[in-house]
C-alpha cells in the first residue's frame, strides 16, 4: 500500500498507522513498513517516530544514521545521534 500511495495527505494519514503496526508488530514486518514510510512520507513528525522505533527495535540502520545528521527536524537529528 505504501509503495503504490503517491497521494501525500494518504501518505501522512497512513503514517499514524505504520508507526501503530510497527509497535505491534516489532519484527521484520513492522521495520519493513517504517523504512518504506521513511522513504515515502512527507510528515517530519513521523519520521522521527520511525526513527525512534527503528532505534528502540535495535534495526537503525548505519545509512540512515549517517542521512539523519542532515535531517530538516532537530527531533530527528536527536533521536539518530542518541538523544531524547
Amino acid at each position: 500500500m505504501i509503495q503504490e500511495t503517491t497521494s501525500l495527505d494518504a501518505l501522512h494519514n497512513l503514517g499514524f498507522a505504520v508507526v501503530e503496526f510497527a509497535k505491534a508488530h516489532p519484527g521484520a514486518a513492522g521495520e519493513r513498513a517504517l523504512r518504506m514510510l521513511y522513504d515515502k512520507g512527507p510528515c517530519s513528525l513521523c519520521r522521527t517516530h520511525v526513527v525512534r522505533l527503528l532505534v528502540e527495535m535495535k534495526r537503525f540502520p548505519e545509512w540512515m544514521a549517517q542521512e539523519c545528521r542532515w535531517d530538516a527536524n532537530p527531533d530527528t537529528r536527536a533521536v539518530a545521534q542518541g538523544g531524547l
